[in-house]
C-alpha cells in the first residue's frame, strides 16, 4: 500500500467579488446598476484607488452595458449627495472623463435616471424603487470602501505615495507560488523571481558577520545602496521588476557564441 502523501493547505488574499454600489429596479422589469469590479491598475500609485466599473441600464427600449472608472473623489461626492438628496433634488456620480449617471428624486418617490456616455448613448430610465433605497445605497458604499479602501496618498499635485495603511498583497511564499503572484501583479515571472532573490540575498548578507561583540542574528532589513529599502513583500518586487521590464532602466548585454561543431 502506497502512503498517503499530505499537502499543506494555503491561505492567500483573493480579489473582492464584485459589489454593486448602485442597484436600482422595479416590478415592471427597469433597473439601473453601478458594478465595482476592481481596481483599474491594482500595484501601480497612478491607477490603484481608480475603481472599474459596470454599469448595466435595462428597460424595454434599451439594454445597455457600459465602463465606469470612479476616483476616490467620485465616490466621496457620492456619499455627501446621497446623504443630502431629497424630493426634487438630483444626485450624480462620474462624468469627469466619460460616463455619467444622474438620478432625480421626484416627489412622488419616482426616480428618473439619466445614462449619459458621449461615445455610446444617452438614456433617461423611470424607476419606482422598493423601500427605503437611500439607506440601503448607503449600505452598498461602506461595502465597496471595505472592498476596496484608498491606499494611495497624493503627497503633492502630480505626487503620490502608499498609505501606511495599506493592505499588501500576499508574499509569494503565502501564494505558494511566483508565476502565480507575477500573473496577479501584471509582472513578467522571470523578472519578479529575480528581485525576489536579490532581495533575499541582500537580507542574508546584513546577518551573516558581525563584528566582536555584536549578535549575528537577522535585523530588520534597512536602506540598500542605493538608497531604497530591499522588497519585504511580492509587490514591492513588482514595483522593482516593471521598470526593467519596460526597458528603463539596466542594460542589455548580446554575446555572440561561435558553433560547437
Amino acid at each position: 500500500m502506497q502512503p498517503t502523501r499530505r499537502t499543506k493547505a494555503s491561505t492567500f488574499m483573493t480579489e473582492p467579488t464584485p459589489i454593486d454600489l448602485i442597484h436600482l429596479a422595479d416590478p415592471d422589469g427597469s433597473r439601473c446598476i453601478v458594478r465595482v469590479t476592481g481596481r483599474f491598475r491594482p500595484g501601480v500609485l497612478t491607477g490603484h484607488d481608480i475603481l472599474r466599473a459596470d454599469v448595466l441600464a435595462c428597460a424595454s427600449f434599451v439594454d445597455a452595458r457600459l465602463e465606469l472608472y470612479l476616483f476616490q473623489h467620485d465616490v466621496d461626492s457620492w456619499e455627501q449627495e446621497l446623504s443630502n438628496l431629497g424630493p426634487g433634488q438630483t444626485v450624480s456620480i462620474g462624468g469627469d472623463r466619460g460616463l455619467s449617471l444622474g438620478i432625480h428624486l421626484h416627489e412622488d418617490s419616482r426616480l428618473s435616471i439619466q445614462v449619459s456616455d458621449p461615445d455610446r448613448l444617452t438614456t433617461v430610465l423611470g424607476i419606482r424603487p422598493q423601500g427605503d433605497w437611500i439607506a440601503e445605497h448607503r449600505g452598498r458604499l461602506e461595502q465597496v470602501r471595505l472592498a476596496w479602501p484608498p491606499e494611495v496618498i497624493e503627497t503633492a499635485p502630480g505626487a503620490y505615495e502608499w498609505s501606511p495603511k495599506r493592505k499588501r498583497w500576499p508574499p509569494v511564499a503565502e501564494v505558494c507560488a511566483s508565476g502565480r503572484a507575477a500573473e496577479r501583479l501584471h509582472v513578467a515571472q522571470p523578472l519578479l523571481s529575480q528581485q525576489v532573490r536579490q532581495w533575499r540575498r541582500s537580507s542574508a548578507s546584513s546577518c551573516c558577520t558581525a563584528p566582536r561583540g555584536e549578535s549575528t542574528s537577522p535585523k530588520p532589513a534597512g536602506p540598500t545602496s542605493s538608497g531604497r529599502a530591499p522588497p519585504r513583500d511580492v509587490c514591492e518586487a513588482a514595483q522593482h521588476a516593471r521598470p526593467v521590464a519596460a526597458g528603463s532602466v539596466g542594460r542589455l548585454a548580446i554575446e555572440c557564441v561561435g558553433s560547437a561543431t
